[in-house]
């Protein structure tokens, strides 16, 4: 008499998560915040950690960052996917306007790094009434 063998279903560990060819972290959800790490056309790919092993890289998603800085005031805006970062704000008044004018976001003095999460489309970011256009993703 042959011996069955019992298959089981491997378990899932944890997520690898790529960037640039790189590991750049672990998740253990769904989601991965890489905020604050793009260098304007990044590349991110994620595996799945098995108790059985790795599986191969996903297809490879590109991620574009479109970045606009004001030495005058040293105020760094970039526009990524649906999000907004200023960098620089150090206490400054920060206001976020589509192109038709509607106010999405404002706060009072901010920290010198502030993520905004918006929709996709053309912004308006007022710093201290220095104003500067982005596009988001």
């Amino acid at each position: 008499m042959q011996a069955s063998r019992v298959r089981r279903s491997p378990e899932l560990l944890y997520y690898n998560i790529y960037h640039n060819s790189a590991i750049d972290g672990t998740a253990t959800q769904t989601a991965y915040d890489a905020s604050g790490e793009a260098h304007h056309t990044d590349k991110y790919g994620v595996s799945v950690v098995y108790d059985l092993g790795e599986s191969e890289l996903t297809n490879l998603v590109t991620v574009s960052v479109q970045e606009v800085y004001d030495p005058s005031t040293n105020v760094r805006v970039i526009g990524g996917n649906e999000q907004i970062t200023v960098l620089g704000a150090d206490g400054r008044q920060v206001s976020i306007f589509t192109v038709a004018g509607q106010q999405v976001a404002a706060t009072g003095r901010v920290a010198s790094t502030q993520t905004y999460r918006v929709g996709s489309g053309i912004y308006v970011v007022n710093v201290d009434g220095k104003a500067f256009k982005v596009l988001v993703k």
